[in-house]
């Protein structure tokens, strides 16, 4: 499933020919989502609430669907439930992965890219590797494809002589939320990437992971409200590890609010760090398939 693709974000409107979200069957009907997703699709019915829910590196992207009013009452964790790291001389998982650091040298291994590339990991005694490359996703996404690059990717491991390199960071998780209207209480939604891990020293030299990079949000939905005040949904990317030479960071993710009525506060893109991409999609110059 973690790399499956779908298309069925967009159905068409045949009287009109607008293309409108997917907002599912509601074959899960009216209940308060918690816990550990199982699943990588929920099709929720009107008067749905998700509550104290934990994302699933199983699941890249989750992607949660309400055909009427669903209500964010309760934290989503999705630090470093994305991609995972790289170990030891490894690459991170994901298109933004960061390079690993060079055999029997203490180099840093380089943090994960997305929304921007990362930073490479510290020079030990050979050449830094190079940061992950950034990579966007959200084409595919509203035309109804999903894939690994619907979260965040993992940081590089470290390289070493002696001593244990340090394991890099996973990328945050990716989520999507489609429904007709959507209301975000005061909570927590954490799709931050990891830190790197840092090297053991014990028995001699070796470079810290790259941190993972920050994760995905994408709401889809007719109106969209949002509290008035305070920081909301976080995709940052995590610190790399410390060693001989320390892992490069990883990069901040995407958060995308797509909106066809209306959206609250005025400032809403600033309600999540890194700050929210807003869409209009009634304004776009094309249909979306």
């Amino acid at each position: 499933m973690k790399t499956s693709q779908y298309k069925t974000s967009w159905s068409r409107r045949a009287a009109s020919g607008m293309w409108l979200p997917n907002y599912g069957t509601g074959a899960d009907g009216k209940i308060t989502l918690s816990g550990t997703v199982t699943k990588q699709v929920y099709n929720l019915a009107d008067g749905s609430s998700i509550s104290g829910l934990t994302l699933s590196s199983s699941y890249i992207p989750s992607i949660i669907r309400c055909n009427g009013a669903l209500t964010i009452s309760g934290n989503i964790s999705g630090a470093g439930a994305g991609n995972a790291g790289g170990g030891a001389l490894t690459c991170g998982s994901g298109p933004g992965s960061g390079d690993h650091g060079m055999a029997d040298s203490t180099d840093g291994g380089a943090g994960a890219g997305h929304a921007a590339a990362s930073s490479n990991g510290g020079t030990g005694t050979r050449s830094t590797p190079l940061g992950g490359r950034p990579y966007d996703g959200l084409g595919a996404i509203l035309n109804g494809v999903y894939g690994e690059w619907c979260a965040g990717s993992g940081g590089g491991g470290g390289g070493q002589q002696r001593g244990t390199a340090g394991a890099g960071g996973a990328g945050g998780a990716g989520l999507v939320i489609v429904a007709r209207s959507l209301t975000v209480g005061s909570v927590s939604i954490n799709l931050n990437g990891a830190n790197g891990g840092n090297a053991d020293l014990t028995n001699g030299n070796a470079g810290g992971g790259g941190g993972g990079s920050g994760g995905l949000l994408v709401i889809v939905a007719d109106v969209i409200v949002l509290p008035t005040s305070g920081t909301i949904v976080t995709a940052t990317g995590g610190s790399g590890g410390t060693g001989t030479a320390n892992g490069g960071a990883g990069a901040n993710g995407r958060i995308y609010l797509c909106y066809l009525r209306s959206i609250s506060p005025s400032d809403a893109a600033s309600r999540s760090n890194p700050a929210a991409t807003v869409i209009n999609l009634v304004a776009l110059p094309v249909a979306l398939a």
